[in-house]
C-alpha cells in the first residue's frame, strides 16, 4: 500500500510543479512552444473547470485564482487518499 501512497504523492508534486511553471509562464511574453504547450495540455483539464465555476462569483475582476484553488484542491485529493489508504490498511 505504500506503493499507491507514494504514487499519489509524485503525481501530486508533478501537477503542483506544473502548475507552478504555468503560472511564471503566464508572467512571461512568450509566445506558443513545445514547453507551454505541453503544460497547458496537462494543467488546462484542472483549471478549466475551476475557472467556469469562480468566473460568475468574481464577475469582472480580472484575476485568475483557479491555480490556487487547484493547488489546495490538490492538497486535499492527496490528503483524503491517504486518509483513505491509513484506515483501511494500517
Amino acid at each position: 500500500m505504500y506503493t499507491i501512497l507514494i504514487i499519489v504523492n509524485k503525481l501530486v508534486e508533478v501537477f503542483n510543479i506544473l502548475l507552478l511553471i504555468r503560472v511564471v509562464l503566464s508572467w512571461l511574453p512568450m509566445g506558443q512552444n513545445a514547453l507551454t504547450r505541453a503544460v497547458y495540455s496537462v494543467t488546462e483539464p484542472i483549471l478549466e473547470p475551476i475557472r467556469r465555476t469562480t468566473y460568475p462569483l468574481l464577475g469582472n475582476i480580472p484575476l485568475d485564482i483557479s491555480p490556487i484553488i487547484a493547488y489546495f484542491l490538490m492538497q486535499l485529493i492527496r490528503n483524503i487518499v491517504f486518509r483513505i489508504v491509513q484506515v483501511l490498511y494500517f
